[in-house]
């Protein structure tokens, strides 16, 4: 995000803003992960707290053909092998918001799959649905903190030893993770000789719901399903506008008020990106009609109604 985009505007105009909520990209009308046949419509009320982490290995520098227990890309490989493994080993945990997503979207399903989804406060139940309905990675991440391995580097020269490495590690941590426990961990696992420097650290997004009658309007015929969205700030300068409003004290949500298919969802952020006039038109209305229903001016309906 360029510096003089939302960043600017929040910082040299926010007065003349100040909204109720912010509505971002995210969500959306598409077909459902779990496989109905009917599209539902995804309203991402809150999402998962991105923590950037810039780890920095140091060692002896030397000649390759002379190996040392030093070798800081030795330490780091070793550190990183461990991260993963403590990733691998956090347990899933389900939330209220993706409890109520999946119980919903899951009655539209045959048996077992709608008992599954069902009862997933079950003892064992999460687990058996993890392999089953469950099973797509984009699921699961809603299920857990994730780390993802994003930049390796380290060296110049083949035959040379560096005296340092260095990788960047993009978590995303469920709302209710305590950061500070989490990164305590993080250091406990890769020891003392791989220094941790939080380059981003999280911004628990608020959540904002009231917008389902707008969406059954101009949507009809498609479920609707608030999630916890698993995405996260994902520009370089370390916030796109749904964390930003969120650092304002707004709640946010995304809704692009459109349903995807045919070739549209395969062109985003692609070339050729597109929409169709259908989409476009119908994106219009519903934008219009949540921004009136939002923004409107009640008053006299509720007097009446005394």
């Amino acid at each position: 995000m360029a510096k003089w985009g939302a960043h600017w505007m929040l910082n040299n105009h926010f007065e003349s803003i100040d909204p109720a909520f912010a509505v971002n990209e995210g969500g959306g009308g598409d077909a459902d992960p779990l496989g109905m046949k009917t599209a539902g419509f995804s309203i991402a009320v809150t999402e998962k707290m991105p923590l950037w982490l810039h780890l920095t290995a140091k060692g002896t520098s030397g000649h390759a053909s002379l190996p040392n227990p030093n070798n800081p890309n030795q330490i780091l490989v070793g550190g990183l092998a461990r991260l993963m493994a403590m990733a691998s080993a956090r347990p899933p945990r389900l939330e209220p918001l993706v409890a109520r997503d999946f119980s919903e979207s899951g009655a539209q399903q045959p048996f077992p799959i709608s008992f599954e989804l069902a009862h997933l406060d079950w003892p064992y139940m999460l687990d058996v649905a993890s392999r089953g309905p469950l099973a797509a990675p984009g699921l699961q991440a809603s299920l857990r903190d994730t780390l993802s391995i994003t930049i390796i580097s380290a060296g110049n020269k083949v035959n040379v030893i560096p005296s340092r490495a260095e990788a960047d590690v993009d978590c995303r941590l469920l709302p209710d993770t305590d950061t500070a426990a989490f990164i305590r961990e993080v250091r406990a696992t890769l020891g003392p000789r791989i220094e941790v420097e939080a380059r981003l650290k999280p911004i628990a997004a608020k959540t904002v719901a009231g917008v389902g009658r707008n969406v059954g309007r101009d949507h009809e015929g498609h479920p609707q399903r608030f999630q916890g969205n698993g995405r996260g700030p994902n520009d370089d300068d370390g916030g796109d506008r749904f964390a930003l409003s969120t650092r304002a004290r707004h709640p946010g949500l995304r809704l692009p008020p459109v349903v995807l298919k045919d070739n549209d969802a395969e062109g985003i952020h692609g070339v050729d990106e597109r929409l169709s006039l259908e989409n476009f038109n119908r994106g219009l209305r519903a934008t219009y009609d949540l921004a009136t229903e939002v923004c409107a001016d009640h008053g006299d309906m509720l007097r009446a109604a005394r």
